[in-house]
């Protein structure tokens, strides 16, 4: 773990242990230094960062390197928008669903539309009645990598699904779980003729 992570991880746990509130809105952590602003951008955001973090340490997840702040927001934005021409797939639109990317406190919000799914990147948090994914970019990158499945994720507390009417958030799930099945269903797709 870089001393960038450790420096994150001890802040979201002291602002978890002194009380601070959740706070759905706020300027992301890709521009600027950690320092008194810090809280979680979700209630999530806790044990995603956690789960991330044992994942990484087990071997189970591949750490991002660090960059500076700039080119780290620039590749979250790549991980976002891969996910998004992913959500361009037939039957693959999602509800109105914000995604937040833990580490850097990085909120984006897909929204149904007549060809697809519409991004709207680096917003201030999800609207009222949108389902919230709470994970993180290793986990996107592994996602996108093939080296991981949605449903693996989710069992592992590296991706959360919440905030949504139920209904809603069984089809986010259902939706990025056909997107990123586990590494047998691919092996088995591509072995039929």
């Amino acid at each position: 773990m870089t001393k960038r992570q450790h420096r994150l991880l001890a802040a979201l746990l002291a602002s978890a242990l002194v009380g601070m509130p959740p706070q759905a809105v706020m300027a992301c952590g890709y521009h600027g230094a950690l320092g008194s602003e810090i809280s979680l951008a979700h209630p999530a955001s806790m044990g995603v960062a956690l789960a991330v973090h044992d994942a990484v340490a087990a071997g189970r997840l591949q750490p991002l390197g660090e960059l500076p702040p700039a080119a780290a927001l620039m590749r979250a934005n790549l991980l976002v928008q891969t996910l998004q021409r992913r959500l361009l797939s037939p039957g693959a639109a999602l509800p109105p669903t914000a995604v937040l990317l833990a580490e850097g406190r990085l909120w984006n919000r897909f929204t149904p539309a007549a060809f697809g799914t519409t991004l709207q990147g680096h917003v201030n948090g999800p609207q009222t009645g949108d389902v919230t994914v709470v994970t993180s970019e290793a986990v996107l990158q592994a996602l996108h990598d093939g080296r991981l499945g949605w449903d693996a994720a989710v069992v592992q507390g590296l991706a959360v699904v919440t905030d949504g009417a139920a209904p809603l958030n069984e089809r986010v799930g259902v939706t990025l779980s056909k997107l990123w099945p586990a590494a047998e269903q691919r092996t088995a797709l591509s072995v039929v003729p």
